[in-house]
């Protein structure tokens, strides 16, 4: 009896302890989300995830918008979306940095503190390598002189020391936690509002959760879910943000700034802001004057065409004075939103840099037609200007041209002009070279008036090299000053801006 008693005791007691053992187990995993269990040695873990996840998300910021000046070059984001190109190096750093959080956020689902070891110290050296080594390197400037590079890796030490605080802790116990809807509250549904409206990102969250996770629910119906949970959870915030004041009571202050004029205002911006920043009102739009010219010109007809001068260099290139802007814009040869600094005069020089080189068979036949004005009754002189300006890069050079009919008593004086041994070496061609021109941004070049530029084309030899070479005497109005005209271009410091103003430029 003595021993049946003992054996129920012993059986009873071991009930009671599995019974103890299975409630300290469910207890373990109730608190497996806050942090340590009171149970001395006992470490479930802590979720430090959401604070990493921001430090990154700041970090890809960074990256996309100040990228050139972490590097220490002045090139801006407003450059690149000029020229159409983003800097392949950054890219690679964005990817990478993208890269690092897909895989932060699969450890994170497994609980594989491996695999977030991994990325922990691949992390830390490959920021450590471009911020102490590759970016110094390629700036020439160390880190110490670059205040936007210590200030980023401020920001990656912080993200370094959540992820290792995660190492340390441990993942926190249980199955698949939503992260963002743990804590409810007023500033916390502003940051998961802010989040929802990154472009793909709860999407890119939802999908990769589902691939990482085991359901029993297909693709759309863990959309589903997670749209409910985050409906819910905007829901509990904006409850808990109604619940600061009384039934009846009026809105305060502060609330009608931060959630109806600040947005008032930012959805003036957005619609407003575009216009501004693509029009001549751009506070930050500056010049995009020409810095170099050239002239030539040729003659077309039936049996083909003959160059005749090229001047690639100019004599001068300034900016207008008051006086001439004035009078360009009393003769409306500029706009009224224009500006003077972008306004210039260029003159090039009178003569060709080239000679006029020509085969006598290729001579003889071009006098020939010119003179047989009745058999070829079409013939034309073309004239060529080029422009280049420092940007945009893809247009740094804006060609035109003017083509012109020859008549018949040009055709005979040009025709006597090229016969050796003449007497004659000029020829007058009205109306060759336009005097007012708009170089577009992107476009052809358009003549801003009807005014145009006679000039008087020589055949000049010299008698100590036997060479022979054009001189160009260009003759103008003298009401009003031959000018060209180009387009300005935006400023780069701002991103995505341009213009309709424009410069002008002479030539005669």
């Amino acid at each position: 009896g003595t021993q049946g008693e003992e054996a129920g005791l012993s059986e009873r007691g071991m009930r009671k302890a599995l019974k103890r053992l299975e409630l300290w187990m469910m207890r373990l995993a109730d608190r497996g989300w806050g942090g340590y269990s009171k149970r001395k040695g006992i470490a479930p873990g802590k979720d430090y995830y959401r604070m990493g996840f921001f430090l990154d998300l700041v970090s890809s910021v960074v990256i996309v918008i100040g990228y050139s000046s972490l590097v220490g070059q002045r090139k801006t984001i407003g450059q690149s979306l000029n020229s159409n190109r983003f800097s392949g190096d950054m890219v690679n750093c964005f990817f990478v940095q993208l890269l690092f959080i897909i895989l932060d956020r699969i450890a994170y689902l497994f609980h594989s503190l491996v695999l977030k070891v991994a990325i922990h110290y691949a992390s830390v050296g490959y920021w450590l390598a471009q911020i102490l080594v590759v970016w110094p390197k390629e700036s020439s400037f160390l880190l110490q002189q670059n205040t936007p590079l210590r200030l980023f890796f401020l920001l990656k030490l912080g993200s370094f020391l959540v992820s290792a605080m995660q190492v340390h802790y441990g993942y926190p116990m249980g199955g698949r936690v939503r992260q963002f809807h743990q804590t409810p509250g007023v500033y916390h549904g502003m940051l998961f509002k802010a989040y929802r409206a990154i472009p793909f990102a709860f999407e890119m969250q939802s999908l990769l959760d589902w691939a990482c996770n085991t359901t029993s629910l297909d693709v759309w119906e863990s959309f589903t879910l997670d749209d409910i949970y985050a409906t819910m959870y905007i829901v509990q915030c904006d409850i808990i943000y109604r619940k600061g004041r009384r039934r009846g009571e009026p809105q305060p202050l502060y609330r009608k700034l931060f959630s109806g004029s600040f947005p008032f205002l930012g959805l003036i911006a957005v619609l407003f802001g575009p216009l501004y920043l693509f029009s001549s009102a751009n506070p930050a739009q500056i010049s995009n004057n020409v810095v170099q010219a050239s002239l030539s010109t040729k003659i077309n007809g039936p049996l083909g065409s003959y160059n005749l001068f090229s001047i690639p260099s100019v004599a001068s290139m300034r900016e207008v004075t008051e006086e001439e802007y004035a009078a360009m814009l009393t003769a409306e040869i500029v706009q009224s939103d224009d500006k003077q600094s972008s306004a210039q005069r260029i003159e090039v020089n009178p003569f060709s840099d080239d000679l006029f080189d020509i085969s006598p068979p290729a001579l003889y036949q071009l006098i020939t037609t010119l003179n047989d004005t009745e058999r070829y009754p079409l013939m034309t002189v073309e004239a060529f200007y080029s422009f280049t300006r420092p940007g945009p890069s893809t247009l740094k050079t804006i060609q035109g041209s003017r083509k012109l009919k020859l008549t018949r008593q040009q055709r005979l004086d040009l025709a006597e002009v090229l016969t050796p041994d003449s007497g004659t070496k000029q020829v007058y061609m009205k109306d060759l070279f336009p005097m007012f021109i708009r170089l577009p941004a992107t476009g052809e070049i358009g003549v801003m008036t009807g005014a145009s530029t006679d000039a008087t084309i020589r055949l000049l030899e010299d008698r100590k090299s036997h060479v022979s070479f054009w001189s160009v005497c260009a003759r103008p109005s003298p009401n009003i000053p031959g000018l060209l005209a180009a387009d300005s271009t935006p400023n780069d410091d701002v991103p995505g801006t341009s213009s309709s103003s424009s410069s002008s430029s002479s030539c005669h």
